[in-house]
């Protein structure tokens, strides 16, 4: 068989592992109120078994990676796919959501292997530059999984039966493993050095998993509650000690000289800030479109499945134009896109149409389609070769923290926000029972008091309240009537400020791009173009 045909086979291989590992992460969270309806538990509880996959994939990326630079990549990565491929039939057979959260953390591990590793594999197979259109191939592949989860999720979870998702998992990995086996070249020897540095594993892990936690449940528990102090304590200070060990040990973890390299560091940073636009197009945006225009999951899944198809399609033309433009040039027109599509996104209302609100989501997909592929490429560009796979690890690493430390921001702004304008639409609903001349004075009073104790999260059930009142006083359908006018009024009122706390909060995720616009400017690889 030819080398090229042997090639094409192998990153195949390679990519449908990300592709599985890109659909487990969306297909799953459509599938968390069957999951909860099947196990008869709490939300928070359920909640875990997205909360617990993302805490161990982001602890053990740079752990993996560098296991694989000494023992094999091709080895570790086809032990990866196989725990993946178990942990699935575990997930799907789960007799307990404690079972399934344990399932879902050793899903999460083989996961980082998996997706750490079969990047430099992937770009190691051909000349630099053709790096980019290999990015361009991985990252088409991660957002066509994206783009289909959702729905394919909710398909699934509605036709049969919501352990399907995890089993959908298995066909795949096993053709990944058969042609990663069969065409994926023998192992190099990366490292000499067998020694492993459990120090740095288990400090780096300590530090990962307290800030990971720290940022994603942040917003729960209150950023200055003694919980989450403790936590960021924890990581500032694993985070001092590993450092310390690094620079000491002989068999680091990884090699903090990598940083000293400009495209990686440069690349890696960028790719942090662009972490903003996943934020808004692939978090918060799914709170408007169930909260503020009452649509359906698979409504909204439908709608934001329009930011991977944009991801998809740019992965695509980036393959394609990096092997003609610098990737400075690349980036930074991905990262102006990116920029368009949050203003215009800040831009929406109640009234905002789907097909605007598709095509908006789609300039986003463009853009992070683009920047994301090209940005990873560049940071591993002018990597030694045998620390591929710890500085993909790495980089990995970096962009994960940039996603929850952009999504953890936005999401404290938003909350601010929406109190905000949740306590204005109050103060302006009391004030109009204040001036309604109609209503007697023991009445305002009484409603006012249940207006005061009003809040964001309980009041769709201000109505209820009212009725109590309305049973003391002789004059209740006339007294009624006068507060349906007003709570109408306030209802829209309210919406339409809830809309704003959100738009203002796009508003000021665009102020996250312009460091990612500065940086992208130097992002540029010198292996590529010293000669130029």
């Amino acid at each position: 068989m030819k080398d090229t045909k042997k090639k094409l086979l192998a990153l195949i291989g390679l990519v449908m592992s990300g592709f599985i590992g890109s659909l487990d992460s969306t297909i799953v969270n459509v599938s968390l109120p069957a999951i909860q309806q099947s196990f008869a538990v709490e939300f928070q509880g359920v909640m875990w078994i997205s909360t617990i996959f993302l805490l161990f994939n982001a602890s053990f990326l740079v752990t993996l990676a560098k296991l694989g630079d000494m023992f094999g990549r091709k080895k570790l990565f086809l032990i990866s796919l196989s725990v993946f491929t178990i942990s699935s039939v575990l997930c799907g057979i789960s007799p307990s959501l404690l079972i399934l959260i344990i399932a879902r953390a050793v899903q999460g591990i083989a996961s980082a292997g998996l997706m750490t590793i079969a990047i430099p594999i992937a770009i190691g197979m051909y000349p630099k530059e053709k790096s980019g259109m290999v990015a361009g191939v991985w990252g088409s592949s991660m957002a066509l999984a994206m783009a289909i989860g959702p729905s394919l999720g909710g398909f699934i979870t509605e036709k049969f039966n919501w352990r399907y998702i995890f089993y959908i998992n298995i066909p795949l990995a096993i053709i990944s493993y058969i042609l990663v086996t069969m065409f994926v070249s023998k192992d190099e020897m990366l490292s000499n050095n067998k020694k492993i540095d459990f120090g740095g594993i288990l400090f780096l892990s300590i530090s990962l998993f307290s800030l990971t936690y720290a940022l994603l449940e942040g917003n729960n528990y209150g950023f200055n509650s003694m919980k989450i102090l403790t936590l960021f304590a924890t990581t500032i200070v694993s985070t001092i000690v590993l450092l310390i060990i690094e620079k000491r040990n002989k068999n680091a973890l990884f090699d903090l000289s990598i940083f000293k390299i400009r495209s990686f560091t440069v690349s890696s940073v960028t790719l942090a800030f662009v972490g903003v636009v996943y934020a808004v197009c692939g978090s918060l945006i799914n709170f408007y479109l169930k909260g503020i225009l009452n649509y359906t999951t698979l409504q909204s899944g439908n709608i934001i499945a329009f930011l991977s198809i944009g991801f998809l399609v740019s992965s695509i033309i980036a393959g394609i134009l990096s092997t003609k433009l610098k990737f400075s040039t690349l980036s930074f027109i991905a990262v102006i896109i990116c920029m368009v599509s949050l203003y215009l996104i800040s831009t929406i209302n109640p009234d905002v149409s789907i097909n605007t609100l598709r095509l908006y989501l789609f300039l986003g997909g463009l853009g992070n389609g683009i920047v994301g592929g090209q940005l990873v490429a560049s940071a591993l560009a002018d990597i030694p070769k045998e620390k591929n796979g710890q500085a993909s690890g790495v980089n990995r690493m970096i962009a994960n923290i940039g996603n929850l430390l952009c999504l953890s921001i936005l999401s404290a702004i938003l909350i601010s926000n929406e109190n905000y304008y949740f306590n204005s639409s109050k103060n302006e609903m009391i004030n109009s029972i204040k001036l309604e001349s109609r209503l007697n004075s023991n009445v305002k009073k009484d409603i006012i008091v249940q207006l005061q104790k009003t809040d964001k999260n309980n009041y769709n059930k201000l109505p209820e309240k009212i009725n109590s009142v309305l049973k003391n006083t002789s004059k209740s359908k006339e007294t009624a009537y006068i507060l349906k006018n007003i709570i109408s009024k306030d209802t829209k009122y309210t919406r339409e400020n809830t809309s704003k706390a959100f738009t203002d909060t796009f508003r000021i995720s665009i102020l996250g791009l312009i460091p990612a616009l500065i940086l992208s400017l130097f992002v540029n690889p010198k292996c590529l173009y010293k000669k130029k």
